[in-house]
């Protein structure tokens, strides 16, 4: 046999095993990481944090039942809300007072009794149509809020 067809010969056979080999490399290295390399949109596409994007009905439910009276960082006729969900010692008697203040001022609370003798003895008008969810959408339009306002984000429309 020629010399060059041997060297052809053995050149070819090189090449067709590290194609194999990369491609056999590749196979396992999918198996692998299938979690990894099966999802990479979620991955690429990460969400931006939540102070980012405002909460558009939790913003219009604020506007109309609670800025008559309250402002989120400035005291108006009622408290400041920001941090609400702090100073009050469970949610549970937060959304009861939010729909009807009188019974949690009666019931004894320490923190709504304080607030109403602080404000002059003036209750807060009770929400009783506002559901669960129209009180989480508000509070956490307060906690956007807040964010964007403590970071200094000017992208978001408050």
């Amino acid at each position: 046999m020629n010399k060059n067809l041997i060297y052809s010969f053995k050149g070819f056979v090189l090449a067709v095993l590290s194609i194999a080999a990369i491609k056999f490399i590749t196979f396992i290295y999918t198996l692998y990481f299938t979690n990894k390399t099966a999802n990479t949109d979620t991955i690429v596409k990460a969400p931006a944090p939540y102070f980012f994007v405002i909460n558009e009905r939790g913003k219009k439910l604020f506007q109309d039942s609670c800025s008559v009276c309250h402002s989120i960082s400035m005291r108006v006729e009622g408290p400041t809300l920001e941090n609400i969900e702090d100073r009050v010692t469970s949610c549970e008697i937060l959304y009861e007072y939010i729909r009807n203040s009188k019974k949690v001022i009666e019931s004894g609370d320490p923190y709504f009794t304080q607030l109403y003798e602080a404000f002059n003895k003036i209750q807060m008008k009770s929400f009783p149509n506002l559901t669960d969810s129209d009180i989480d959408d508000i509070l956490i339009y307060i906690n956007q809020y807040y964010e964007n306002k403590y970071h200094k984000i000017s992208s978001a429309a408050n």
